[in-house]
């Protein structure tokens, strides 16, 4: 290929251009076959009115990104189910993403694409982008034709093992080795990976999980077993794809569940130390085996750490691992609808995925730390906790790069603890862009998560264009004519906080506490579905530091809607903006309350409900007391403010003895 790669700069989310043309076109890496290729791009500075785009191949259109999206990746019926089920209310929720099929091998093709607004009129071309396609893999090895049995019962470790290890001598390039899995179900230990090799998992495929401590080996280096599929460290250029399951075996199944468009999904207990011996399958096993140790003696599905250009995609399955489905750590040039890539050259992409891990005890996702260039596209996150969670180092000893340059887009969080940063958070996470998501039962939407003690922070980040609906709830709704019901484990749409209950583990901490600062949310719409008090957490809530010199800092929150919502709660904020806020439907009489808080600027922030003459009476007062109040805008910022304002309406009401004496003359009249 001719450097169609993404790159750091997919974070940025202005150009200079001042236009409605699409920029940086590029394919995710290794996000390609020899006969297709995925390509994603980022949205112009004028997209307020884009609600598609169309692609052009070699100056020929091949169609619509909303089309091709339903058709090809794995949340497009379930984008296009919820935005039509309230498309009033919802901002602009692009597909960012084509996936270009029937392609020739070693063939050079060229790519432009066009924004579409509401009129349907185009926009010009983009720059192009032009791509060569890969080579046919060179060397194709079937495990069963070196002896591999699907039967579920086997244990097909050795087998498996060798045909990997066969594949990729003299391999110089991904292509060179792939290793082919066939429909069937392969009871497997742990694997290991190496460098230019596509492990590829056929339609019907499942690689299962051993049930046994023994057949997952002790990490030395990390004292914790190896998963399911490891890689050496410092291997490149490692493909994972395929239409198949990738199942840990971790926890029973409760139940099986059928989704908002009919989909089947299953339910894993909800396990916890106390009841691993009866509620887990490979968790009880690792946890006997270790003498008790529940925390770090459990298997990740996949642990993938040091590689330079990984892609995770293609229509897999993840499924019921025993803690941890996918940690990635100092990986460059990452892909499969994610993609991350570092200043150091660590990039990854994770790409058309399922994540199957509700409702299991520390069943995250993906856990992501010192990487870098990184892209998350259009993944499926049904997960026992955080769908997403970025960071790395805690305190003190913080000394690892951060997790950087990172775009989350077109990704659908079902159950889960949301996107997360932290709780390692010392060695910061910074330059995020999460774009054109959907969150929906989840118990958290963005979330930032750490204790003071963490040290370092989060920086520059921007959620923009995301639909948020029964986040941190509790309530049963009818959505596309099937009941469904809110998560039960207290969450917040939006939530920045310095509590972490599970961050306060026994590190010496950091000299300076964490901060969060330059973060930007805009373009967020918010159905809570009830607003009472003990069925929904604040819409918004923010916590931080005590001393002023340490406060979040820098936040603007601009054209967000909020309806059947709890008031927000925010404390310890300072030099941050709110604009352009809609809230229907809400409890108590204030949308906000505020403390410990400096130098925050309002335009059109609306505060009580049906409260028209209340809000004409402070129309035009001015008050600077830890916060800003400008026209239309009532906001507890402190009891101070709350006294002044208080005093200033009742000496406003108060009758003028002109007004007496009126009253008295009309009285007497009559």
């Amino acid at each position: 290929m001719e450097n169609p790669f993404c790159t750091p700069l997919s974070v940025n989310t202005t150009f200079g251009t001042g236009n409605n043309v699409p920029q940086l076109l590029c394919v995710p890496i290794l996000a390609y076959e020899p006969d297709r290729i995925l390509l994603t791009w980022s949205k112009p500075d004028k997209h307020d009115n884009i609600v598609d785009y169309n692609i052009y191949k070699n100056g020929q259109k091949l169609g619509s990104a909303k089309d091709n999206s339903i058709k090809n990746s794995v949340i497009g019926k379930y984008f296009d189910t919820f935005l039509k089920e309230d498309p009033e209310f919802y901002p602009n929720i692009n597909f960012d993403t084509f996936l270009v099929t029937g392609l020739n091998a070693q063939t050079q093709y060229k790519f432009t694409v066009r924004s579409v607004d509401s009129n349907g009129q185009e926009s010009v071309d983009s720059k192009e982008l032009i791509v060569t396609t890969p080579f046919n893999y060179k060397n194709v090895i079937d495990i069963t034709d070196l002896g591999a049995v699907g039967d579920g019962k086997t244990l097909n470790t050795k087998v498996i093992q060798k045909a990997i290890d066969q594949c990729i001598v003299g391999s110089n390039s991904a292509f060179d080795c792939k290793v082919h899995i066939p429909q069937g179900t392969f009871l497997t230990g742990g694997l290991i990976l190496h460098s230019n090799m596509t492990l590829e998992l056929a339609s019907g495929a499942i690689l299962l999980g051993s049930p046994h401590s023994s057949d997952y080996p002790l990490l030395q280096r990390l004292n914790m077993p190896s998963a399911l599929i490891n890689d050496p460290l410092h291997s490149h250029n490692i493909r994972i794809i395929g239409n198949g399951i990738i199942d840990g075996s971790g926890w029973k199944q409760d139940t099986t569940i059928s989704d908002e468009i009919g989909n089947s999904l299953p339910v894993y207990v909800q396990g916890n130390s106390k009841t691993v011996s009866q509620l887990g399958i490979l968790a009880k096993d690792q946890v006997e085996q270790s003498g008790g140790n529940y925390g770090t003696s459990r298997s990740t599905l996949a642990l993938l750490l040091g590689i330079t250009s990984l892609h995770i995609g293609g229509n897999l399955i993840f499924r019921n691992p025993a803690m941890i489905t996918i940690a990635i750590g100092n990986c460059k040039d990452v892909v499969n609808f994610i993609k991350i890539r570092s200043k150091n050259d660590y990039i990854f992409s994770v790409i058309n995925n399922r994540f199957h891990t509700f409702d299991i005890n520390n069943g995250d996702g993906m856990n992501i730390g010192a990487s870098s260039n990184i892209q998350i596209l259009n993944n499926f996150f049904e997960t026992g906790d955080d769908a997403i969670a970025m960071g790395t180092g805690q305190g003190a000893r913080s000394s690892s790069p951060p997790v950087e340059g990172v775009v989350i887009r077109n990704n659908y969080f079902r159950h889960s603890h949301g996107c997360s940063f932290g709780g390692y958070t010392g060695d910061f996470i910074q330059d995020v862009l999460i774009e054109d998501n959907i969150f929906i039962l989840s118990n958290n939407g963005l979330r930032m998560k750490a204790t003071p003690e963490t040290g370092g922070g989060v920086r520059r980040v921007v959620f923009r264009n995301a639909g948020l609906k029964a986040v941190g709830s509790w309530n049963s709704f009818t959505y596309n004519g099937k009941t469904l019901n809110g998560n039960t484990i207290n969450g917040n749409p939006l939530i920045f906080t310095l509590q972490y209950g599970d961050g306060k583990n026994s590190f010496p901490p950091a000299k300076i506490p964490t901060i969060y600062s330059y973060i930007t949310i805009n373009d967020v719409s918010v159905d809570g579905i009830s607003s009472k008090t003990g069925k929904a957490g604040s819409m918004i809530l923010i916590d931080g530091n005590s001393q002023n010199q340490y406060f979040h800092n820098n936040f603007v929150f601009k054209n967000l809607n909020f309806k059947n919502i709890i008031p927000a709660t925010i404390s310890q904020l300072k030099s941050s903006t709110f604009d352009s806020i809609q809230v229907n439907n809400f409890e108590g009489s204030s949308t906000f309350s505020f403390k410990q808080c400096n130098d925050l600027t309002f335009n059109n922030v609306p505060s009580l409900k049906n409260s028209p003459k209340f809000i004409e009476k402070i129309k035009e007062i001015l008050i600077f007391i830890n916060c800003k109040i400008f026209k239309y805008v009532y906001l507890i910022c402190d009891i101070y403010c709350f006294i002044l304002i208080i005093s200033l309406l009742t000496l406003y009401s108060m009758e003028s003895p002109h007004q007496k004496k009126k009253k008295k003359k009309k009285k007497d009249k009559n």
